[in-house]
């Protein structure tokens, strides 16, 4: 499993998560080392998974973890670029009513920036 982050803005980044998201260890690595180079002020994640070949409950563990992280510093976190398979994982585990989701990266942007949406 590898990641890219990047910031979009002062308040927001974006994550790519590649390969696959099933090892518990390495997860919580991963979340570690999020953790530790985002900056403060960063509120808000865009997590792109487009890249993402498989995933279990550890990963959907990561997810949850940073959309908790997000919303505890009063932020979002907004998953794109999920695969019919990923779509139905949400749906199944009932988590796509709990994330945001959208198409894109133009998408999770212009909800961001929607007043009072969350």
């Amino acid at each position: 499993m590898n990641f890219q982050l990047k910031p979009l803005n002062s308040s927001t980044s974006l994550l790519i998560l590649q390969g696959s998201l099933i090892e518990q260890h390495t997860l919580f690595d991963t979340f570690q080392q999020i953790s530790d180079i985002t900056e403060p002020g960063n509120l808000n994640f865009i997590i792109d998974l487009s890249e993402v070949k498989v995933i279990n409950s550890a990963g959907l563990n990561l997810l949850i973890h940073l959309l908790t992280k997000s919303r505890n510093a009063g932020g979002e976190t907004i998953l794109i670029h999920l695969s019919e398979q990923l779509n139905n994982v949400m749906i199944i585990t009932k988590l796509n009513s709990i994330f945001t989701l959208a198409p894109n990266l133009e998408t999770a942007l212009s909800i961001l920036e929607t007043p009072a949406r969350f």
